[in-house]
Protein backbone atom coordinates (compact mmCIF):
# COMPACT_ATOMS: atom_id res chain seq x y z
CA UNK A 1 0.00 0.00 0.00
CA UNK A 2 2.74 2.66 0.60
CA UNK A 3 4.16 1.78 -2.46
CA UNK A 4 1.17 2.58 -4.30
CA UNK A 5 0.92 5.46 -2.28
CA UNK A 6 3.01 7.96 -3.79
CA UNK A 7 1.45 7.19 -7.26
CA UNK A 8 -2.39 8.03 -6.00
CA UNK A 9 -0.72 11.27 -4.70
CA UNK A 10 0.80 11.93 -7.90
CA UNK A 11 -2.69 11.36 -9.73
CA UNK A 12 -4.59 13.11 -7.34
CA UNK A 13 -2.73 16.89 -7.64
CA UNK A 14 -2.41 16.62 -11.39
CA UNK A 15 -6.85 15.84 -11.26
CA UNK A 16 -6.51 18.98 -8.94
CA UNK A 17 -4.28 20.72 -11.31
CA UNK A 18 -7.31 20.01 -14.68
CA UNK A 19 -10.36 20.42 -12.45
CA UNK A 20 -9.63 23.33 -9.77
CA UNK A 21 -9.66 22.88 -6.39
CA UNK A 22 -14.00 22.37 -5.74
CA UNK A 23 -14.20 19.57 -8.65
CA UNK A 24 -11.83 18.12 -6.59
CA UNK A 25 -13.37 17.92 -4.03
CA UNK A 26 -16.10 16.67 -5.45
CA UNK A 27 -14.50 14.15 -6.97
CA UNK A 28 -13.19 12.87 -3.51
CA UNK A 29 -16.51 12.62 -2.09
CA UNK A 30 -17.90 10.96 -4.71
CA UNK A 31 -15.33 8.14 -4.88
CA UNK A 32 -15.51 8.41 -0.90
CA UNK A 33 -19.26 7.69 -1.12
CA UNK A 34 -18.97 4.32 -3.91
CA UNK A 35 -20.47 5.88 -6.38
CA UNK A 36 -19.74 4.03 -10.04
CA UNK A 37 -18.63 7.26 -12.25
CA UNK A 38 -18.04 11.05 -11.97
CA UNK A 39 -18.72 14.23 -14.40
CA UNK A 40 -16.59 16.98 -14.37
CA UNK A 41 -16.57 20.09 -16.18
CA UNK A 42 -13.11 20.36 -18.02
CA UNK A 43 -11.86 24.05 -18.19
CA UNK A 44 -9.49 22.90 -20.91
CA UNK A 45 -11.81 22.10 -23.11
CA UNK A 46 -15.35 23.78 -21.40
CA UNK A 47 -16.96 20.53 -21.87
CA UNK A 48 -18.42 17.77 -18.89
CA UNK A 49 -16.91 14.61 -19.33
CA UNK A 50 -18.12 11.28 -17.40
CA UNK A 51 -15.30 8.52 -16.27
CA UNK A 52 -15.68 5.79 -13.96
CA UNK A 53 -14.07 5.19 -10.64
CA UNK A 54 -13.86 1.37 -11.17
CA UNK A 55 -11.57 1.17 -14.82
CA UNK A 56 -8.35 3.74 -16.19
CA UNK A 57 -10.68 6.64 -17.13
CA UNK A 58 -9.27 8.65 -14.70
CA UNK A 59 -5.28 7.68 -16.24
CA UNK A 60 -7.09 8.59 -19.70
CA UNK A 61 -8.32 11.77 -18.47
CA UNK A 62 -4.71 12.83 -17.57
CA UNK A 63 -3.60 11.99 -20.44
CA UNK A 64 -5.49 13.52 -23.26
CA UNK A 65 -6.81 16.65 -21.29
CA UNK A 66 -3.55 17.70 -18.64
CA UNK A 67 -0.62 16.43 -21.38
CA UNK A 68 -2.44 16.50 -24.14
CA UNK A 69 -0.84 13.40 -25.59
CA UNK A 70 -2.76 13.43 -28.47
CA UNK A 71 -2.77 17.07 -29.69
CA UNK A 72 -2.08 17.49 -33.29
CA UNK A 73 -1.16 20.96 -35.11
CA UNK A 74 -2.36 19.89 -38.35
CA UNK A 75 -3.14 22.77 -41.17
CA UNK A 76 -4.78 22.60 -42.79
CA UNK A 77 -6.96 20.90 -40.58
CA UNK A 78 -8.33 17.28 -41.35
CA UNK A 79 -11.67 16.84 -42.90
CA UNK A 80 -12.67 13.15 -41.74
CA UNK A 81 -10.83 11.38 -38.12
CA UNK A 82 -11.32 7.96 -37.81
CA UNK A 83 -10.78 7.12 -33.61
CA UNK A 84 -10.02 3.55 -33.78
CA UNK A 85 -10.57 2.06 -30.07
CA UNK A 86 -12.30 5.05 -28.91
CA UNK A 87 -12.52 4.15 -25.33
CA UNK A 88 -14.38 6.38 -23.78
CA UNK A 89 -14.49 9.32 -26.28
CA UNK A 90 -12.26 11.68 -24.71
CA UNK A 91 -9.83 11.84 -27.43
CA UNK A 92 -12.86 11.71 -29.88
CA UNK A 93 -13.87 14.92 -27.52
CA UNK A 94 -10.53 16.52 -27.56
CA UNK A 95 -10.20 16.41 -31.58
CA UNK A 96 -14.05 17.71 -32.04
CA UNK A 97 -12.28 20.73 -29.72
CA UNK A 98 -9.26 21.54 -31.82
CA UNK A 99 -11.04 20.77 -35.03
CA UNK A 100 -14.40 21.14 -35.09
CA UNK A 101 -14.93 21.53 -39.05
CA UNK A 102 -14.04 17.24 -38.91
CA UNK A 103 -16.06 14.65 -38.97
CA UNK A 104 -15.12 12.20 -36.40
CA UNK A 105 -16.13 8.77 -36.60
CA UNK A 106 -15.30 7.11 -32.89
CA UNK A 107 -14.91 3.08 -33.72
CA UNK A 108 -15.22 1.40 -29.93
CA UNK A 109 -16.12 -2.61 -29.67
CA UNK A 110 -16.71 -3.02 -26.00
CA UNK A 111 -20.43 -1.94 -24.24
CA UNK A 112 -19.87 0.10 -21.24
CA UNK A 113 -17.17 2.28 -23.47
CA UNK A 114 -19.57 2.75 -25.98
CA UNK A 115 -22.25 4.50 -23.72
CA UNK A 116 -19.71 6.66 -21.96
CA UNK A 117 -18.42 7.06 -25.57
CA UNK A 118 -21.78 8.79 -26.88
CA UNK A 119 -22.20 10.87 -23.53
CA UNK A 120 -18.94 12.00 -23.62
CA UNK A 121 -19.18 13.20 -27.48
CA UNK A 122 -22.85 14.30 -27.99
CA UNK A 123 -22.04 17.74 -27.76
CA UNK A 124 -19.77 17.71 -30.99
CA UNK A 125 -22.79 16.94 -33.79
CA UNK A 126 -20.04 15.72 -36.77
CA UNK A 127 -19.16 13.06 -34.02
CA UNK A 128 -20.53 9.52 -34.94
CA UNK A 129 -20.02 6.79 -31.98
CA UNK A 130 -19.93 3.11 -34.02
CA UNK A 131 -19.57 -0.37 -32.13
CA UNK A 132 -17.24 -1.91 -34.04
CA UNK A 133 -14.34 -4.21 -34.19
CA UNK A 134 -11.33 -2.88 -36.10
CA UNK A 135 -9.98 -5.95 -38.16
CA UNK A 136 -7.67 -6.67 -41.23
CA UNK A 137 -10.40 -8.64 -42.81
CA UNK A 138 -14.01 -8.10 -42.79
CA UNK A 139 -16.46 -10.89 -40.18
CA UNK A 140 -17.73 -10.73 -37.27
CA UNK A 141 -15.82 -11.27 -33.26
CA UNK A 142 -16.42 -11.41 -30.02
CA UNK A 143 -14.42 -10.07 -26.65
CA UNK A 144 -11.54 -12.52 -25.53
CA UNK A 145 -11.32 -11.64 -22.03
CA UNK A 146 -14.64 -10.23 -20.84
CA UNK A 147 -13.52 -10.04 -17.40
CA UNK A 148 -10.54 -7.41 -18.29
CA UNK A 149 -10.97 -3.85 -17.68
CA UNK A 150 -12.50 -2.30 -20.76
CA UNK A 151 -9.79 -0.41 -22.16
CA UNK A 152 -7.83 -3.80 -22.40
CA UNK A 153 -10.33 -6.52 -23.57
CA UNK A 154 -9.06 -8.05 -26.98
CA UNK A 155 -11.38 -9.72 -29.19
CA UNK A 156 -11.06 -13.28 -31.64
CA UNK A 157 -13.54 -13.94 -34.82
CA UNK A 158 -16.71 -15.35 -34.28
CA UNK A 159 -19.77 -16.25 -36.90
CA UNK A 160 -22.61 -14.17 -37.76
CA UNK A 161 -25.06 -14.29 -35.13
CA UNK A 162 -23.04 -15.91 -32.24
CA UNK A 163 -24.08 -14.59 -28.51
CA UNK A 164 -22.63 -10.99 -28.17
CA UNK A 165 -21.10 -11.14 -31.96
CA UNK A 166 -19.74 -7.85 -33.18
CA UNK A 167 -18.81 -6.64 -36.63
CA UNK A 168 -15.65 -6.74 -37.78
CA UNK A 169 -15.03 -3.76 -40.44
CA UNK A 170 -11.85 -2.78 -42.24
CA UNK A 171 -10.36 0.47 -42.55
CA UNK A 172 -10.91 0.72 -45.96
CA UNK A 173 -14.82 -0.41 -45.29
CA UNK A 174 -14.60 2.17 -42.63
CA UNK A 175 -13.47 4.84 -45.63
CA UNK A 176 -16.10 3.55 -48.47
CA UNK A 177 -18.79 4.18 -45.63
CA UNK A 178 -17.89 7.50 -44.79
CA UNK A 179 -16.58 8.72 -47.73
CA UNK A 180 -13.90 12.62 -47.46
CA UNK A 181 -12.90 14.63 -49.80
CA UNK A 182 -10.26 16.44 -48.19
CA UNK A 183 -7.34 14.96 -45.48
CA UNK A 184 -7.86 11.79 -42.98
CA UNK A 185 -6.34 11.18 -39.94
CA UNK A 186 -7.02 8.18 -38.07
CA UNK A 187 -6.07 7.63 -34.49
CA UNK A 188 -5.62 3.71 -33.81
CA UNK A 189 -5.31 1.92 -30.16
CA UNK A 190 -6.85 -0.94 -30.66
CA UNK A 191 -4.82 -3.43 -27.71
CA UNK A 192 -2.35 -5.78 -29.98
CA UNK A 193 -4.64 -5.68 -33.57
CA UNK A 194 -2.37 -3.27 -35.04
CA UNK A 195 0.12 -5.32 -36.30
CA UNK A 196 -2.23 -7.39 -38.24
CA UNK A 197 -3.97 -4.33 -39.81
CA UNK A 198 -0.08 -3.06 -40.48
CA UNK A 199 0.86 -5.93 -42.40
CA UNK A 200 -2.27 -5.93 -44.40
CA UNK A 201 -2.02 -1.83 -45.09
CA UNK A 202 -1.35 -1.41 -48.82
CA UNK A 203 -4.46 -0.20 -49.33
CA UNK A 204 -5.72 2.03 -46.56
CA UNK A 205 -2.27 3.74 -45.69
CA UNK A 206 -2.58 5.22 -49.71
CA UNK A 207 -6.16 6.63 -48.42
CA UNK A 208 -5.01 8.58 -45.73
CA UNK A 209 -2.61 11.65 -44.66
CA UNK A 210 -2.10 11.12 -41.25
CA UNK A 211 -1.46 8.09 -38.88
CA UNK A 212 -1.55 8.09 -34.96
CA UNK A 213 -1.03 4.83 -33.63
CA UNK A 214 -0.07 3.16 -30.20
CA UNK A 215 2.01 0.35 -31.03
CA UNK A 216 1.38 -2.93 -28.36
CA UNK A 217 2.98 -6.28 -28.51
CA UNK A 218 6.61 -7.63 -29.27
CA UNK A 219 7.69 -6.33 -32.96
CA UNK A 220 4.61 -4.20 -33.70
CA UNK A 221 6.45 -0.76 -33.42
CA UNK A 222 8.94 -2.04 -36.10
CA UNK A 223 6.81 -3.05 -38.64
CA UNK A 224 4.49 0.38 -38.31
CA UNK A 225 7.83 2.66 -39.11
CA UNK A 226 8.16 0.41 -42.01
CA UNK A 227 4.95 0.25 -43.27
CA UNK A 228 4.90 4.05 -42.81
CA UNK A 229 8.21 4.67 -44.36
CA UNK A 230 7.24 2.41 -47.17
CA UNK A 231 4.36 4.84 -48.12
CA UNK A 232 6.10 7.71 -47.75
CA UNK A 233 5.04 9.09 -44.66
CA UNK A 234 7.37 11.69 -41.95
CA UNK A 235 7.96 9.41 -38.32
CA UNK A 236 7.67 11.35 -35.36
CA UNK A 237 7.04 10.50 -32.01
CA UNK A 238 4.25 11.78 -29.84
CA UNK A 239 4.76 10.26 -26.12
CA UNK A 240 3.87 6.77 -26.19
CA UNK A 241 2.72 6.97 -30.02
CA UNK A 242 4.22 6.75 -33.51
CA UNK A 243 2.41 9.94 -35.54
CA UNK A 244 3.24 9.62 -39.77
CA UNK A 245 2.71 12.55 -41.80
CA UNK A 246 2.49 13.09 -45.16
CA UNK A 247 1.30 15.82 -47.44
CA UNK A 248 -0.80 18.64 -46.99
CA UNK A 249 1.00 18.05 -43.38
CA UNK A 250 4.53 17.79 -44.23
Amino acid sequence: MLQKLPNKLITLRQLYTLLGGWQMLRFLIARISGAPVFTALVPEINREITVRFNNSDVVLLLGVFLHRDCHLELCPHPALILDLGANIGLTATAFAVQFPEARIIAVEPDDSNMRLCESNTRAHKATSCLQRIVGHHPGWGQVTNPDAISMSKQFAATKEGAPLAIQISTIDELLDEYPSRGPVLVKMDIEGSEIEIFRDSETWLERVHAVLVEPHGVGTDELIREKLAQHNFAIRIVGEKILGLRPPWL
